[in-house]
């Protein structure tokens, strides 16, 4: 008879963003969340469903990556919310929208003509987002 080592009640729950934050250098070439690696993963996302015009543009505060493609369309919204996986990025490929909403004060999304507030109040820079990109993510550089 085999006899475990662990037992149900040797398990602790961690919360997604707890447990991102504690362990940024899994993530992160710095070791740590750092807004402009956290753009460029959102823009290989947006490369590798295949975009071919993908734009990371840094103004008044903000990083916005845009697409001629909505990259995030098969996905959906839970990018904003869980780690979802990211079949085009490899067998341990993720969604890194979630590292904005969990660092970052404020994130928003447009496509298809809607712009969303996932985190914070102001769409800022997608304020009347342009119509020719299929889709956007934007987020204050400034950490929480």
């Amino acid at each position: 008879m085999e006899t475990s080592l662990f037992h149900p009640e040797d398990i602790t729950s961690v919360g997604l963003h707890e447990y991102v934050r504690r362990n940024q250098h899994r993530y992160f070439r710095s070791g740590v969340y750092n807004a402009v690696q956290a753009a460029t993963l959102i823009a290989a996302e947006a490369v590798l469903c295949g975009a071919s015009d993908v734009r990371i543009t840094n103004s008044d505060g903000w990083l916005s990556v845009s697409a001629d493609l909505d990259w995030l369309a098969e996905f959906g919204e839970a990018v904003f919310s869980q780690m979802v996986p990211f079949p085009p990025g490899g067998p341990n490929g993720i969604t890194a929208e979630i590292f904005p909403v969990i660092f970052a004060r404020t994130v928003v999304t447009a496509a298809s003509g809607d712009t969303t507030v996932v985190k914070g109040d102001s769409p800022g820079p997608l304020i009347g987002e342009r119509a020719d990109w299929a889709r956007s993510v934007a987020f204050e550089v400034a950490p929480e």
